[in-house]
């Protein structure tokens, strides 16, 4: 993705937020502006360490619109641009900026739409408040509910709310069991506090979802002689799975150069040669993270499938950008996810 391409889809993200009052009203039936200072005021529960009981969150008073994707995503970004003109991002500003300084602070239950009792993790008194304000847990699982579709979101078992400062890590996903078969979304409170800023992030973990499922790999299977797929940490990719077919087609001719950012013997000196390794193949990737491997060139990739309109296919990073129109199931996501986004821009 070049800059212009980055900027729409950060443009799109921040206009979910405040281009609509359907979205304003979303929460509690009256308009939430974007928070004028930086750290708002939290809701506590009776103590830190208590837990406390949500309901269901409530059903969402909205309709996607039905529509051609291209047009839906068109139409957003033409009402982004005009919205950002004069609407700058303002993201939660904490005193916890080490990257080293990671904590989860919260742990949720999955019912389908329902997130259940707070299970309270240890956190040093200063993130007190940030784990108990449940306003705001509740704030950004319900933004997720709304633009992923269910058919996604059921492989969703667990919620974890985390901090590591403002604008470092934003949110991950992780299989909560072995099997794959359902997994833990966590999102950094510091950087949702208008949720909305998360809907890249967002878009990408859910590429993970879809991507490294069960249904996708032979868990567990992680002998190279035997795997004669794309092989991962977690086990062997099926023949048929999204990440063995995008592999084959985009990865086997630099996959040995890339090779050699593995023998990085530092973080620094890691991210210098995957910087260098992109700088080589610039035209191959949608970005510089993508470069990274397999695994996030094909979530970074499926992030502009969803929220950018369909390219030409004139180099190879828009290639893999078509991959994904060759699935159906995957093209009824994206339109599924733009009728949701677009929902909050008419």
């Amino acid at each position: 993705m070049n800059r212009a391409q980055k900027l729409l889809v950060g443009l799109l993200a921040v206009t979910l937020a405040l281009a609509c009052s359907t979205a304003q009203t979303l929460i509690n039936g009256t308009p939430t502006p974007v928070p004028p200072t930086a750290t708002g005021t939290p809701t506590l529960v009776p103590t830190a360490t208590s837990t406390a009981t949500l309901t269901a969150v409530p059903t969402l008073d909205w309709t996607p619109i039905p529509c051609d994707g291209e047009e839906c995503i068109e139409a957003c970004m033409e009402r982004v641009e005009i919205i950002m003109q004069d609407s700058p991002f303002q993201g939660v500003e904490t005193d916890f900026r080490d990257d080293a300084t990671d904590y989860d602070l919260a742990s949720y239950p999955v019912d389908g739409e329902e997130i259940g009792e707070m299970e309270s993790l240890w956190v040093p008194k200063d993130y007190k408040l940030l784990q108990a304000d449940l306003e705001t847990h509740t704030r950004i699982w319900e933004y997720f509910t709304t633009v992923i579709p269910p058919e996604v979101r059921k492989r969703i078992d667990r919620l974890t709310i985390f901090t590591d400062g403002s604008r470092n890590k934003l949110a991950w996903v992780k299989p909560t069991e072995d099997q794959g078969e359902l997994w833990t979304i966590g999102f950094d409170i510091a950087d949702a506090d208008f949720p909305p800023y998360l809907t890249e992030t967002l878009v990408h973990e859910v590429g993970h979802l879809v991507t490294l499922d069960a249904s996708q790999l032979a868990l567990g299977d992680d002998n190279p002689l035997t795997c004669e797929t794309y092989l991962l940490y977690e086990g062997c990719s099926h023949e048929d799975s999204y990440i063995n077919l995008f592999y084959q087609q985009f990865w086997p001719d630099i996959y040995e150069e890339w090779q050699q950012v593995g023998e990085a013997t530092s973080e620094a000196e890691f991210q210098t040669m995957v910087a260098n390794f992109y700088k080589r193949h610039f035209n191959e990737f949608v970005s510089g993270y993508a470069a990274t491997n397999p695994v996030e060139d094909i979530a970074e990739s499926w992030t502009v499938f969803i929220l950018e309109p369909k390219p030409r296919g004139r180099n190879t990073a828009e290639e893999k950008v078509l991959f994904f129109y060759d699935f159906p199931e995957l093209v009824a996501y994206r339109e599924q996810i733009i009728s949701r986004l677009c929902s909050y821009v008419q």
